[in-house]
């Protein structure tokens, strides 16, 4: 296992406006993790890609029922996806929140929120590794100029070019890809 670096020698007035930024995005994730607890995150999570799946899987059967009020058959299908996917998502993470605020209630409450925090800390991170990627694609080798001289920019930067492992060959070509040199933090 990597041992962390030592950061004891960093000023505040050493951050750049990109580390500042990720600080703050990571403090806001791991705060709202923190207030909503790690039952209340997780079963979000699980309510959103259920939602996506369920949605897939039966918005078909809806076409039936709103075509004769949408001529265009795309548009039925759509309208009936968007309906579909919105009922499936109220009424799941209706019954997140319910789930949470009864762990909340137990005796297991702050351990809840305490591992809420951290995975608010992940979502952050994970969140800005999307983030960089996405702005590669959009805006090229500005996202390398922004990196430079910053202390966040390589971890960034390392997870980004750990996930794109993982992302199909057809999107990576389009997606930024972290530069083969300079200094690289090791995950």
């Amino acid at each position: 296992m990597p041992s962390l670096p030592d950061l004891s020698h960093i000023s505040p007035d050493d951050l750049s406006r990109l580390d500042i930024g990720v600080l703050i995005v990571i403090g806001l994730s791991a705060l709202w993790g923190l207030t909503r607890g790690f039952t209340t995150e997780l079963s979000g999570l699980v309510a959103w890609a259920s939602a996506v799946i369920l949605t897939y899987r039966f918005h078909a059967a809806l076409v039936p029922w709103i075509s004769p009020y949408l001529h265009e058959s795309w548009l039925a299908e759509s309208a009936s996806a968007a309906v579909l996917f919105i009922v499936i998502l109220l009424t799941l993470t209706t019954i997140a929140g319910r789930v949470g605020a009864a762990v909340r209630g137990t005796l297991f409450g702050g351990v809840d929120r305490i591992l809420g925090a951290i995975f608010g800390i992940l979502r952050g991170y994970v969140m800005l590794i999307a983030l960089y990627l996405l702005a590669g694609s959009f805006f090229g080798s500005w996202t390398s100029y922004l990196m430079q001289g910053s202390f966040t920019g390589p971890y960034i930067e390392a997870g980004a070019s750990r996930l794109a492992g993982y992302l199909p060959h057809s999107l990576q070509p389009h997606l930024a890809s972290p530069p083969t040199s300079g200094h690289d933090a090791s995950l």
